[in-house]
């Protein structure tokens, strides 16, 4: 109890900086939160992208292929003599399309060789924040892929354009169908699936750095020796230091969970809310299990903020919690499964595929173990590295 009690006075006599630790997480979560509903949902939107198209070849095949872009997109056609502002050399009007895609103003830069016609070949600059690049090359690769078959097949150059151009049309026209039904305005996540989607890294942050300020706080050499001196046998002291930092884990949960409710509180999603925080709860034992171990190991402030930082990004990259794990490879998804985060992510999809007013399956309840069994094992490692540093 001694040992507790010190804890919360030394957060008490930090709790200004503290306080700027969990707002700053708190706003990024938010803000990455708002941003990862407006472009995950379209990413790959293959509609309304604006296009340069500087055509040197200016031939049947170049036309046809900028008219089948114009069928979804926003082009803007530039010949040589449109871009003589921009320079003299051909390296000034490539530097002029590369500023406007980079500066905003296009998604992506088409540029058609002279000889065109003749190869089919073509280069292009995309932007980086969205998948333009990929998109509107798959739509021209598939046009053009289309027209060297029917060439193949004895068709004569204007016939295997128009053919090419009329499947491309119809293509366009198919019936295709959603198999998940799109809510939200057309979004397929809410706020609050994002919210908490993110939360995992800003919680564990706010967390991990309040808990080593005041471990950092309690290595007082003063403080150290009165609890060496008292009756408390090393696993005393461990898990009291650990019990007040899940109380005060809790806490920066109990503040961020309200947040994002309110951020999602039109979401369709709410139904689902009570989930959502039942799945944070590993994830707030896990972080101050973490933030335990690490004090034992190290005492400098700096250090651990960063190696918890470089941990926390680290299993973000790897686990879906920034790129969807549908997009990632079966490699570092093995290697993601032996991070908490993996299994936390896994339980927001399976809570996400949920419907409102059923349970979540087996699949939940497999994540939500296996998430404090990770945490178990970080308590088990802070004690032991405890016991050796003593």
């Amino acid at each position: 109890m001694p040992v507790f009690k010190a804890f919360f006075k030394i957060l008490e006599a930090k709790k200004g900086i503290i306080l700027i630790y969990i707002m700053v997480n708190l706003v990024f979560m938010l803000v990455i939160a708002g941003q990862g509903q407006k472009t995950g949902e379209t990413m790959f939107a293959d509609t309304g992208l604006d296009v340069a198209v500087y055509d040197r070849s200016e031939s049947r095949l170049s036309r046809e292929a900028v008219s089948i872009l114009r069928e979804k997109n926003h082009v803007d056609v530039f010949q040589e003599k449109d871009l003589e502002g921009a320079g003299s050399t051909e390296k000034d009007k490539l530097r002029f399309l590369n500023n406007d895609v980079r500066g905003g103003i296009y998604d992506y830069a088409l540029i058609i060789p002279e000889n065109f016609d003749e190869d089919g070949r073509y280069r292009y600059i995309a932007s980086g924040e969205n998948s333009a690049g990929y998109i509107i090359s798959g739509q021209l690769d598939s046009f053009l892929t289309c027209v060297r078959v029917n060439e193949t097949l004895g068709m004569d150059e204007d016939a295997a354009i128009k053919s090419a151009a009329d499947t491309m049309e119809k293509a366009d026209d198919a019936d295709i169908r959603m198999t998940e039904e799109a809510g939200n305005n057309g979004h397929t996540h809410g706020r609050l699936y994002y919210s908490f989607l993110y939360m995992c890294y800003s919680l564990m942050m706010a967390i991990v750095i309040g808990i080593s300020l005041v471990l950092a706080g309690m290595n007082n050499e003063d403080l150290t020796a009165r609890i060496s001196c008292s009756s408390l046998s090393v696993k005393q002291v461990g898990v009291s230091r650990f019990m007040a930092s899940v109380v005060y884990s809790g806490v920066v949960m109990v503040i961020f969970t309200v947040m994002a409710l309110a951020y999602g509180a039109e979401d369709p999603d709410m139904a689902k809310a009570g989930f959502f925080v039942l799945n944070l709860i590993p994830v707030v034992v896990m972080s101050a299990a973490f933030a335990y171990f690490l004090s034992a190991l190290m005492r400098d402030e700096s250090i651990i903020n960063m190696v918890s930082n470089m941990t926390s990004l680290g299993m973000c990259f790897i686990s879906g919690v920034f790129v969807t794990q549908s997009m990632m490879s079966e490699k570092v998804l093995r290697v993601a499964q032996f991070t908490p985060f993996y299994w936390y992510v896994r339980g927001v999809d399976v809570i996400e595929g949920t419907g409102a007013g059923q349970m979540p399956g087996n699949l939940f309840t497999e994540c939500f173990v296996i998430q404090l069994l990770f945490a178990a094992a970080l308590f088990a490692a802070g004690t032991v590295a405890a016991s050796a540093k003593k």
